[in-house]
């Protein structure tokens, strides 16, 4: 009965972002959401999840500005999480892992007082775990089989098979 119920309601979740985001958005089987999350999709954006997501609550999927957000299959995205993409993608691969309250954003203010950004892809690999309260900014690309320690600030790329911890000095440390 548990699992009939689980079907259902996995079921009128789709149904409810179809009629709510037309083609914008494609779910892909076996996706489940949390409560409160919120997805912002504006006009001439796109987001694309594979199969088999989970994401717990309050979790924000947001694009605008011509932005797209594609996630592959087998993606866990945590409490308190933000995907923003403004005016260009972020990819993101198979088997990741986001801990809570991690921000994943594509822009940066030009000016603080008004609303002009720099715009930069960000790419995340396949087989990623990215920390809690890590923030991943605009143009990183970071390669498969990567750890990312908590509270990591991610401003560069981050070569394949490289465990990153946040210095003082902003430096990674790579352990095979």
């Amino acid at each position: 009965m548990k699992k009939i119920i689980l079907k259902i309601y996995t079921l009128l979740q789709k149904i409810f972002f179809k009629i709510r985001f037309g083609k914008k958005i494609l779910i892909g089987k076996n996706c489940k959401f949390g409560k409160n999350n919120y997805f912002k999709i504006r006009k001439n954006t796109n987001v694309g999840i594979g199969n088999n997501f989970l994401s717990r609550n309050n979790v924000t999927i947001n694009t605008e500005k011509g932005g797209s957000i594609v996630i592959g299959k087998n993606v866990f995205i945590n409490s308190n999480s933000m995907v923003v993409a403004l005016g260009d993608n972020i990819l993101i691969g198979d088997n990741v892992l986001i801990g809570d309250n991690v921000t994943i954003i594509n822009h940066n203010h030009l000016k603080i007082d008004n609303e002009s950004f720099d715009y930069k892809a960000i790419t995340i690999g396949s087989n990623v775990w990215i920390g809690s309260h890590s923030v991943i900014l605009e143009g990183v690309h970071i390669g498969d089989n990567v750890k990312i320690a908590a509270g990591s600030i991610i401003t560069k790329d981050v070569p394949d098979n490289t465990t990153v911890i946040q210095k003082k000095e902003n430096t990674y440390i790579e352990r095979k």
